[in-house]
């Protein structure tokens, strides 16, 4: 049975690779489209998991660095039959490091997002389904307020795109620029702008900093702008839906732990409080919290399908 939906991968680094190849071992009939960067040509890796994945990814193409995640998911996005895969999915290699100690690795948070089970892949994938639903995104990652320096090339490109920035401006959009999506409307705002966009951000090469620059970056701004042609076209981003396990302390009370793929893990309510989770199993838990100092390893017991801290 085909989802429908297909994932839209971009890799400048392939140290990804691995771990999503087993994601994608468990979330069968998601096809893919690669990006790649074109120094990973002559990759043994990348030809390895395109011999696994034969079946599944239905185009491939090799990016120059230029434009990180955005130039190539704008020529990716173009070429897709909205028929075939109304909905998509956009997945980058994100390595930076996020967090009051920069601890987090939000790559991986955002991966487990939208495929790092097939409970989130579906449960995602069915509220997106919803007509007025346009974006679904990390529920703490969805920001809003944000423009930074950036204002003014927002400000052009909504006007470039056809989006009301009056409407728009300092709006919803998805922070670490992966989501779930409809084919049709990002087809509506790019297709026709492609060449355009794509000279614009063959200025921006390597890594491009947010807020290094005094006028922004057009990447960075159309970061933004993905969340704000949802909201231009009156449809909402919805946060994503995961398993938690309730957990319990004396000064929040009910809080929601996320456990992820790699075992790693966070609490709903807050990504920076973010931890390994050392060992897991006969419903005793040990995490090691990063966002502390001290880094303490603390034992819990999950009783009655909630998450208690042992004393």
């Amino acid at each position: 049975m085909k989802h429908k939906c297909i994932l839209l991968l971009s890799l400048y680094s392939l140290n990804r690779l691995e771990e999503i190849s087993k994601l994608l071992n468990h979330i069968k009939y998601l096809d893919v489209d690669l990006s790649i960067g074109e120094h990973n040509r002559n990759s043994t890796s990348l030809l390895n998991f395109i011999n696994q994945y034969s079946n599944r990814i239905k185009n491939i193409n090799f990016h120059p660095n230029y434009g990180v995640d955005i130039a190539p998911f704008i020529h990716q996005i173009s070429k897709i039959n909205h028929e075939d895969y109304p909905y998509f999915i956009k997945l980058h290699s994100k390595e930076s490091k996020w967090g009051g100690s920069f601890h987090v690795d939000w790559g991986s948070v955002l991966i487990d997002t939208y495929i790092g089970s097939l409970f989130n892949f579906d449960n995602n994938l069915k509220i997106l389904k919803n007509k007025h639903i346009g974006m679904i995104s990390h529920s703490f990652l969805k920001l809003k307020n944000k423009e930074g320096n950036n204002s003014n090339k927002i400000n052009y490109l909504c006007s470039l795109l056809n989006i009301d920035y009056d409407k728009t401006k300092k709006g919803l959009f998805s922070a670490g620029s992966m989501f779930m999506s409809k084919t049709k409307i990002f087809q509506k705002y790019f297709n026709d702008k492609i060449d355009t966009l794509d000279i614009l951000l063959s200025n921006e090469i390597g890594k491009v900093h947010d807020g290094n620059s005094n006028t922004g970056t057009y990447c960075h701004s159309l970061e933004r702008i993905f969340g704000y042609l949802i909201q231009n076209e009156n449809l909402k981003i919805h946060g994503n839906i995961c398993k938690t396990i309730p957990i319990f302390n004396e000064q929040y009370k009910r809080l929601h732990l996320v456990i992820m793929y790699n075992n790693f893990c966070y609490l709903k309510e807050d990504l920076n409080i973010y931890g390994n989770l050392i060992d897991n199993q006969q419903n005793n838990l040990k995490i090691q919290w990063l966002h502390l100092e001290d880094k303490p390893l603390i034992e819990y017991i999950i009783m009655n399908n909630k998450l208690m801290r042992k004393t």
